[in-house]
Protein backbone atom coordinates (compact mmCIF):
# COMPACT_ATOMS: atom_id res chain seq x y z
CA UNK A 1 0.00 0.00 0.00
CA UNK A 2 2.88 2.34 0.79
CA UNK A 3 4.37 1.74 -2.65
CA UNK A 4 1.00 2.34 -4.32
CA UNK A 5 0.56 5.61 -2.44
CA UNK A 6 4.04 6.77 -3.44
CA UNK A 7 3.39 6.03 -7.10
CA UNK A 8 0.13 7.96 -7.05
CA UNK A 9 1.87 10.83 -5.27
CA UNK A 10 4.66 11.03 -7.84
CA UNK A 11 2.26 10.74 -10.79
CA UNK A 12 0.02 13.41 -9.24
CA UNK A 13 2.96 15.79 -8.83
CA UNK A 14 3.91 15.22 -12.45
CA UNK A 15 0.31 15.95 -13.47
CA UNK A 16 0.32 19.22 -11.49
CA UNK A 17 3.55 20.40 -13.13
CA UNK A 18 2.24 19.41 -16.58
CA UNK A 19 -1.06 21.18 -15.96
CA UNK A 20 0.83 24.37 -15.09
CA UNK A 21 2.70 24.09 -18.39
CA UNK A 22 -0.59 23.54 -20.21
CA UNK A 23 -2.11 26.66 -18.62
CA UNK A 24 0.94 28.77 -19.45
CA UNK A 25 0.80 27.68 -23.09
CA UNK A 26 -2.99 28.06 -23.29
CA UNK A 27 -2.71 31.66 -22.05
CA UNK A 28 0.11 32.41 -24.53
CA UNK A 29 2.68 32.81 -21.75
CA UNK A 30 4.72 29.89 -23.07
CA UNK A 31 5.19 29.77 -26.85
CA UNK A 32 6.49 26.92 -29.00
CA UNK A 33 9.82 28.75 -29.19
CA UNK A 34 9.75 29.13 -25.41
CA UNK A 35 9.23 25.38 -25.03
CA UNK A 36 12.17 24.71 -27.34
CA UNK A 37 14.33 27.13 -25.32
CA UNK A 38 13.31 25.37 -22.10
CA UNK A 39 14.17 22.00 -23.67
CA UNK A 40 17.61 23.34 -24.61
CA UNK A 41 18.13 24.65 -21.06
CA UNK A 42 17.13 21.28 -19.63
CA UNK A 43 19.39 19.28 -21.97
CA UNK A 44 22.46 21.54 -21.65
CA UNK A 45 22.32 22.65 -18.00
CA UNK A 46 19.76 20.94 -15.75
CA UNK A 47 20.27 17.39 -17.00
CA UNK A 48 24.13 17.48 -16.85
CA UNK A 49 23.94 18.94 -13.33
CA UNK A 50 21.60 16.14 -12.24
CA UNK A 51 23.86 13.48 -13.78
CA UNK A 52 26.96 14.88 -12.09
CA UNK A 53 25.15 15.15 -8.77
CA UNK A 54 23.94 11.52 -8.99
CA UNK A 55 27.34 10.04 -9.92
CA UNK A 56 29.17 11.96 -7.21
CA UNK A 57 26.77 10.59 -4.59
CA UNK A 58 27.59 6.94 -5.40
CA UNK A 59 30.18 5.32 -3.12
CA UNK A 60 31.26 1.83 -4.18
CA UNK A 61 32.90 -0.47 -1.62
CA UNK A 62 34.88 -3.59 -2.51
CA UNK A 63 32.77 -5.89 -0.34
CA UNK A 64 29.64 -5.20 -2.40
CA UNK A 65 31.21 -5.50 -5.87
CA UNK A 66 29.38 -8.81 -6.54
CA UNK A 67 26.04 -7.14 -5.83
CA UNK A 68 27.04 -4.19 -8.03
CA UNK A 69 27.86 -6.61 -10.86
CA UNK A 70 24.45 -8.33 -10.53
CA UNK A 71 22.55 -5.02 -10.69
CA UNK A 72 24.59 -3.72 -13.62
CA UNK A 73 24.05 -7.00 -15.50
CA UNK A 74 20.29 -6.76 -15.00
CA UNK A 75 20.31 -3.10 -16.03
CA UNK A 76 22.37 -3.87 -19.12
CA UNK A 77 19.96 -6.61 -20.19
CA UNK A 78 16.99 -4.24 -19.72
CA UNK A 79 18.61 -1.81 -22.17
CA UNK A 80 19.97 -4.25 -24.73
CA UNK A 81 16.77 -6.31 -25.08
CA UNK A 82 14.56 -3.47 -26.41
CA UNK A 83 17.41 -2.20 -28.60
CA UNK A 84 17.69 -5.65 -30.17
CA UNK A 85 13.94 -6.25 -30.54
CA UNK A 86 13.14 -2.78 -31.92
CA UNK A 87 15.54 -3.31 -34.82
CA UNK A 88 13.25 -6.15 -36.02
CA UNK A 89 9.73 -5.05 -35.12
CA UNK A 90 9.91 -1.41 -36.23
CA UNK A 91 11.38 -1.93 -39.68
CA UNK A 92 8.26 -0.76 -41.51
CA UNK A 93 7.79 2.50 -39.59
CA UNK A 94 8.75 5.85 -41.10
CA UNK A 95 12.03 7.31 -39.85
CA UNK A 96 10.53 9.87 -37.45
CA UNK A 97 8.15 7.39 -35.81
CA UNK A 98 10.83 4.69 -35.68
CA UNK A 99 13.24 7.00 -33.84
CA UNK A 100 10.62 7.95 -31.24
CA UNK A 101 9.44 4.35 -30.74
CA UNK A 102 12.99 3.01 -30.34
CA UNK A 103 13.87 5.64 -27.76
CA UNK A 104 10.59 5.14 -25.89
CA UNK A 105 11.02 1.35 -25.77
CA UNK A 106 14.54 1.60 -24.40
CA UNK A 107 14.49 4.33 -21.76
CA UNK A 108 12.32 4.77 -18.65
CA UNK A 109 11.60 7.59 -16.22
CA UNK A 110 13.56 5.69 -13.58
CA UNK A 111 15.04 8.63 -11.69
CA UNK A 112 11.91 10.58 -10.80
CA UNK A 113 9.59 7.64 -10.08
CA UNK A 114 11.82 4.58 -9.61
CA UNK A 115 14.32 5.79 -7.00
CA UNK A 116 11.75 7.35 -4.59
CA UNK A 117 9.71 4.16 -4.75
CA UNK A 118 12.76 1.95 -4.10
CA UNK A 119 13.64 4.13 -1.10
CA UNK A 120 10.12 3.78 0.30
CA UNK A 121 10.16 -0.01 -0.11
CA UNK A 122 13.69 -1.02 0.96
CA UNK A 123 15.50 2.10 2.21
CA UNK A 124 18.73 3.87 1.34
CA UNK A 125 20.64 0.69 0.42
CA UNK A 126 18.15 0.10 -2.38
CA UNK A 127 18.63 3.68 -3.59
CA UNK A 128 22.36 3.03 -3.94
CA UNK A 129 21.78 0.02 -6.18
CA UNK A 130 18.98 1.78 -8.06
CA UNK A 131 21.38 4.65 -8.77
CA UNK A 132 23.61 2.19 -10.60
CA UNK A 133 20.73 1.49 -12.99
CA UNK A 134 20.08 5.19 -13.61
CA UNK A 135 23.80 5.79 -14.19
CA UNK A 136 24.03 3.06 -16.81
CA UNK A 137 20.85 4.28 -18.51
CA UNK A 138 22.30 7.79 -18.58
CA UNK A 139 25.36 6.55 -20.48
CA UNK A 140 23.18 4.71 -23.01
CA UNK A 141 20.72 7.58 -23.36
CA UNK A 142 23.33 10.17 -24.28
CA UNK A 143 25.14 7.90 -26.71
CA UNK A 144 22.79 5.36 -28.32
CA UNK A 145 19.70 7.47 -27.58
CA UNK A 146 21.13 10.60 -29.18
CA UNK A 147 22.24 8.59 -32.20
CA UNK A 148 18.69 7.21 -32.61
CA UNK A 149 17.05 10.63 -32.31
CA UNK A 150 19.55 12.69 -34.26
CA UNK A 151 18.73 13.46 -37.89
CA UNK A 152 22.45 13.68 -38.68
CA UNK A 153 23.93 10.34 -39.66
CA UNK A 154 27.42 10.71 -38.23
CA UNK A 155 29.80 7.78 -38.42
CA UNK A 156 33.16 6.81 -36.97
CA UNK A 157 35.21 9.63 -35.49
CA UNK A 158 32.56 12.26 -36.21
CA UNK A 159 30.01 10.29 -34.17
CA UNK A 160 32.35 9.82 -31.21
CA UNK A 161 33.30 13.50 -31.31
CA UNK A 162 29.62 14.45 -31.18
CA UNK A 163 29.15 12.13 -28.16
CA UNK A 164 32.11 13.62 -26.31
CA UNK A 165 30.91 17.16 -27.01
CA UNK A 166 27.49 16.45 -25.50
CA UNK A 167 27.31 18.18 -22.06
CA UNK A 168 25.53 15.17 -20.57
CA UNK A 169 28.34 12.82 -21.54
CA UNK A 170 30.90 15.31 -20.20
CA UNK A 171 28.95 15.21 -16.92
CA UNK A 172 29.05 11.38 -16.99
CA UNK A 173 32.85 11.38 -17.40
CA UNK A 174 33.42 13.92 -14.63
CA UNK A 175 30.93 12.15 -12.37
CA UNK A 176 32.55 8.78 -13.08
CA UNK A 177 35.90 10.25 -11.98
CA UNK A 178 34.40 11.42 -8.67
CA UNK A 179 32.68 8.05 -8.18
CA UNK A 180 35.85 6.01 -8.73
CA UNK A 181 38.22 8.33 -6.88
CA UNK A 182 35.74 8.88 -4.02
CA UNK A 183 36.78 12.53 -3.91
CA UNK A 184 34.28 14.91 -2.35
CA UNK A 185 33.03 17.88 -4.34
CA UNK A 186 33.41 21.35 -2.84
CA UNK A 187 30.32 22.17 -0.78
CA UNK A 188 29.36 25.18 -2.90
CA UNK A 189 29.53 23.21 -6.15
CA UNK A 190 27.62 20.29 -4.63
CA UNK A 191 24.89 22.64 -3.38
CA UNK A 192 24.58 24.28 -6.81
CA UNK A 193 24.25 20.89 -8.52
CA UNK A 194 21.57 19.80 -6.05
CA UNK A 195 19.67 23.02 -6.68
CA UNK A 196 19.73 22.47 -10.44
CA UNK A 197 18.79 18.80 -10.13
CA UNK A 198 15.70 19.64 -8.05
CA UNK A 199 14.32 21.69 -10.96
CA UNK A 200 14.72 18.92 -13.56
CA UNK A 201 11.38 17.15 -13.02
CA UNK A 202 9.21 20.31 -12.75
CA UNK A 203 10.74 21.89 -15.86
CA UNK A 204 10.46 18.69 -17.90
CA UNK A 205 6.78 18.34 -16.99
CA UNK A 206 6.12 22.02 -17.76
CA UNK A 207 7.46 21.30 -21.24
CA UNK A 208 5.28 18.21 -21.58
CA UNK A 209 2.18 20.14 -20.49
CA UNK A 210 2.96 22.94 -22.92
CA UNK A 211 3.35 20.46 -25.77
CA UNK A 212 -0.01 18.88 -24.91
CA UNK A 213 -1.59 22.31 -25.42
CA UNK A 214 -0.07 22.74 -28.88
CA UNK A 215 -0.86 19.25 -30.20
CA UNK A 216 -4.16 17.46 -30.73
CA UNK A 217 -4.19 14.52 -28.33
CA UNK A 218 -7.94 13.87 -28.46
CA UNK A 219 -7.68 10.73 -30.58
CA UNK A 220 -4.58 9.10 -29.14
CA UNK A 221 -6.69 6.82 -26.88
CA UNK A 222 -7.80 5.00 -30.03
CA UNK A 223 -4.28 4.23 -31.33
CA UNK A 224 -3.55 0.56 -30.71
CA UNK A 225 0.16 0.97 -31.50
CA UNK A 226 0.63 3.26 -28.50
CA UNK A 227 -0.86 0.66 -26.15
CA UNK A 228 1.44 -2.04 -27.56
CA UNK A 229 4.55 0.12 -27.00
CA UNK A 230 3.41 1.05 -23.48
CA UNK A 231 2.53 -2.57 -22.64
CA UNK A 232 6.04 -3.65 -23.61
CA UNK A 233 7.72 -0.78 -21.76
CA UNK A 234 5.57 -0.89 -18.59
CA UNK A 235 4.86 -4.62 -18.23
CA UNK A 236 6.38 -7.14 -20.65
CA UNK A 237 10.02 -5.99 -20.42
CA UNK A 238 10.14 -5.91 -16.58
CA UNK A 239 8.40 -9.31 -16.44
CA UNK A 240 10.95 -10.75 -18.88
CA UNK A 241 13.68 -9.66 -16.47
CA UNK A 242 11.83 -10.53 -13.29
CA UNK A 243 10.84 -14.15 -13.91
CA UNK A 244 14.36 -15.57 -14.46
CA UNK A 245 15.73 -13.26 -11.74
CA UNK A 246 13.41 -14.77 -9.14
CA UNK A 247 15.03 -18.14 -9.87
CA UNK A 248 18.66 -16.99 -10.21
CA UNK A 249 19.07 -14.08 -7.78
CA UNK A 250 18.34 -14.88 -4.10
CA UNK A 251 18.58 -11.24 -2.93
CA UNK A 252 15.19 -9.59 -3.59
CA UNK A 253 16.62 -6.13 -2.94
CA UNK A 254 18.96 -6.49 -5.92
CA UNK A 255 16.10 -7.65 -8.15
CA UNK A 256 14.03 -4.64 -7.11
CA UNK A 257 16.96 -2.32 -7.91
CA UNK A 258 16.98 -3.14 -11.63
CA UNK A 259 13.47 -4.49 -12.34
CA UNK A 260 11.50 -1.62 -10.79
CA UNK A 261 13.36 1.12 -12.75
CA UNK A 262 12.75 -0.94 -15.88
CA UNK A 263 9.01 -0.92 -15.13
CA UNK A 264 8.84 2.87 -14.84
CA UNK A 265 6.98 4.79 -17.58
CA UNK A 266 8.58 6.03 -20.78
CA UNK A 267 11.31 8.61 -20.21
CA UNK A 268 10.39 12.30 -20.44
CA UNK A 269 13.48 12.77 -22.61
CA UNK A 270 11.55 11.01 -25.39
CA UNK A 271 9.55 14.24 -25.79
CA UNK A 272 12.46 16.57 -25.06
CA UNK A 273 14.81 15.06 -27.64
CA UNK A 274 11.96 14.92 -30.15
CA UNK A 275 11.70 18.69 -29.78
CA UNK A 276 15.46 19.16 -29.99
CA UNK A 277 15.96 16.95 -33.06
CA UNK A 278 12.68 17.82 -34.84
CA UNK A 279 11.19 14.33 -34.58
CA UNK A 280 7.48 13.48 -34.20
CA UNK A 281 6.83 15.51 -31.04
CA UNK A 282 3.10 14.72 -30.95
CA UNK A 283 3.78 10.97 -30.98
CA UNK A 284 6.41 11.36 -28.24
CA UNK A 285 4.06 13.38 -26.01
CA UNK A 286 1.29 10.80 -26.52
CA UNK A 287 3.59 7.93 -25.53
CA UNK A 288 4.92 9.66 -22.41
CA UNK A 289 1.42 10.69 -21.30
CA UNK A 290 -0.18 7.26 -21.81
CA UNK A 291 2.72 5.32 -20.29
CA UNK A 292 2.76 7.56 -17.20
CA UNK A 293 -0.97 7.12 -16.65
CA UNK A 294 -0.77 3.32 -17.08
CA UNK A 295 2.17 3.09 -14.66
CA UNK A 296 -0.21 3.84 -11.78
CA UNK A 297 -1.66 0.37 -12.47
CA UNK A 298 1.40 -1.61 -13.62
CA UNK A 299 4.11 -0.42 -11.20
CA UNK A 300 2.43 -1.75 -8.01
CA UNK A 301 2.06 -5.17 -9.66
CA UNK A 302 5.74 -5.33 -10.59
CA UNK A 303 6.80 -4.05 -7.15
CA UNK A 304 4.71 -6.71 -5.41
CA UNK A 305 6.19 -9.47 -7.60
CA UNK A 306 9.74 -8.23 -6.90
CA UNK A 307 9.10 -8.58 -3.17
CA UNK A 308 7.87 -12.19 -3.34
CA UNK A 309 9.67 -14.30 -0.71
CA UNK A 310 12.45 -16.50 -2.06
Amino acid sequence: MQGMGLILNQVSLMAIFAFCGFLLARNKLLSRQGLEDLANLLITVLSPATILNAFAAIHIERKILVNVAIVLTGALLSLLLPIFLSSFFLRHEDEDSKAVYRFALTFSNCGYIGLPMIQALVGIEGVFYGSLYTSLQTIFMWSYGVKVMSTERLKGKAFFRSILKNPNNIAVLIGFFFMISQLKMPFLLSSALQGFSQTLAPVSMLILGGQICYYDLADFWKKGKLYKICAFRNLLLPLALLLPSLLLVPNRLLILAYVLPTACPIAMNTALLSILYRRDVQLAVQLVTLSTLLSALTLPVIAALCCLPG
